[in-house]
């Protein structure tokens, strides 16, 4: 994960997403446990969907199953179960 600085109006500086050595930190920083491709082989970025105004994740999990991730600041939740299973053979989603 990268995490941006600010851009001293209320948003990101653009510029500090650009590499981890330009980030707030100066360094890319693990995100979640267990966020490897072969337990979450898709990932999709979605608006806030808890209201604290930080964006949030859908994430298949490596048994088909897909979950809602509301993301904080510092972590992600364990995530909602949406799908119990059937997604694992899907080459896409979103």
């Amino acid at each position: 994960m990268r995490k941006g600085k600010s851009d001293g109006k209320g948003g990101t500086a653009i510029a500090s997403l650009a590499s981890g050595a330009a980030s707030l930190g100066g360094a890319d920083v693990s995100y979640g446990a267990n966020w490897a491709a072969a337990n979450i082989p898709m990932v999709m970025g979605t608006p806030d969907t808890s209201g604290d105004g930080i964006p949030d994740l859908w994430a298949l999990t490596g048994s088909g199953a897909v979950k809602l991730c509301r993301c904080a600041e510092t972590d992600t939740t364990g995530g909602v179960l949406v799908v119990v299973r059937g997604w694992g053979s899907m080459k896409a989603f979103g």
